[in-house]
């Protein structure tokens, strides 16, 4: 048996984002309310009800909203369903679990669609809270060197597993960007809240090496600005990116940091 909370909201909204950051093991549409399970009963920052459901149901009635996420060289797949692939995409199998990132979220859709126009060949790519490690295991399958950090010791767990299934070269530890050292990768890529964004900017800049590019999003569209402005301390933001009410910044660091 699972705790179900049931809160307005959309599959695309903060309140999705929180459920997945509280530890949810899966979320789906019920109308115009998400119906999140946990293990146990918690004091989440949402209004909601909460009720003791069965397992099985909400696996079949969750899985069953799931479908391939196609884009140009990545499509993402729920392992339960079947995919059409095209040269040259690669399928990354992902199902729901203990961690954010499925691809279904515009955040996560934004960020492989960021990194799959980039090159990526012998690269180093560095994804800060990696979450399930969709966009970490991504990176590996766009030949770069990929490592993933997350503070959540469960989460890398989780994204460790998820790298065994899909056979990929990507690496996890459980860690911070600040105890990453200077000039140590090539690519950052962050799916985090506009504040966390705000207060890592400064080591964005310190860990990427030279011209080195960083994408950012996770950002609720109102505070984008505020994210900007962090940035842009360091970085020529390249591109702006909305889908909904998130946003996607991209960003090559400044010759000299800080100027």
């Amino acid at each position: 048996m699972s705790e179900a909370f049931r809160t307005r909201g959309t599959l695309e909204g903060l309140e999705s984002t929180l459920l997945w950051d509280f530890g949810c093991q899966g979320v789906w549409q019920d109308g115009e309310d998400l119906v999140a399970y946990f293990e146990k009963r918690l004091d989440l920052p949402l209004e909601g009800t909460w009720e003791t459901t069965d397992d099985q149901q909400f696996i079949k009635q969750y899985y069953e909203t799931l479908q391939p996420i196609y884009l140009e060289k990545l499509v993402v797949a729920p392992t339960h369903t079947e995919v059409t692939l095209k040269a040259p995409q690669r399928v990354i199998w992902l199902d729901p679990g203990m961690a954010f990132g499925t691809g279904h979220h515009e955040t996560t859709h934004m960020a492989l669609s960021a990194l799959e126009r980039l090159e990526l060949t012998n690269k180093t790519v560095l994804d800060v809270g990696s979450g399930s490690g969709i966009l970490t295991i991504a990176a590996s399958f766009l030949s770069a060197n990929s490592h993933g950090i997350d503070i959540d010791a469960a989460t890398i767990l989780v994204a460790k597993e998820n790298a065994r299934l899909n056979g990929s070269r990507a690496t996890f530890a459980e860690g911070t960007l600040e105890n990453v050292p200077d000039d140590s990768a090539d690519i950052i890529v962050g799916t985090l809240f506009a504040e966390l964004h705000v207060i890592l900017a400064f080591h964005y800049a310190r860990v990427l090496r030279s011209n080195g590019e960083l994408i950012v999003t996770g950002i609720l569209s109102e505070k984008s600005e505020k994210v900007k402005e962090a940035v842009e301390y360091f970085f020529e933001i390249t591109t702006e990116q909305t889908m909904n009410e998130w946003t996607l910044l991209r960003g090559k660091r400044k010759e000299e940091r800080g100027k």
